[in-house]
């Protein structure tokens, strides 16, 4: 895992992943009816308390700019140990964390 590169934006996906209900969307939807995001998710093995874990604890690592919005490397363990890697999107305006894709480092 790299070390942290971008703690404001840390922050503010930390803070926000700790509200009750935390504003989390799962990407761009596929013509099977799930979303890239969350396929990815479970063939990892990465449920929801995984993610929650990781971006309320989360070290920005990487920041780009892609197809016109600003993707965030999104990094932490699980309650096993486990790195896992997250690419968001961030939404101010309704404090919105967009997972992007995710997987675990083997």
């Amino acid at each position: 895992m790299q070390r942290q590169a971008y703690p404001d934006v840390a922050a503010k996906i930390r803070r926000w992943a700790q509200k009750p209900n935390p504003n989390i969307t799962y990407g761009y939807r596929l013509r099977g009816g799930g979303t890239h995001s969350l396929e990815e998710m479970a063939k990892d093995g990465i449920d929801f308390n995984d993610m929650l874990r990781v971006l309320r604890t989360c070290r920005i690592t990487d920041l780009r700019q892609e197809r016109g919005e600003w993707r965030h490397k999104a990094e932490g363990r699980d309650k096993d140990g486990r790195d896992l890697v997250f690419i968001v999107n961030l939404s101010d305006e309704i404090e919105e964390i967009e997972i992007v894709t995710a997987w675990a480092v083997r």
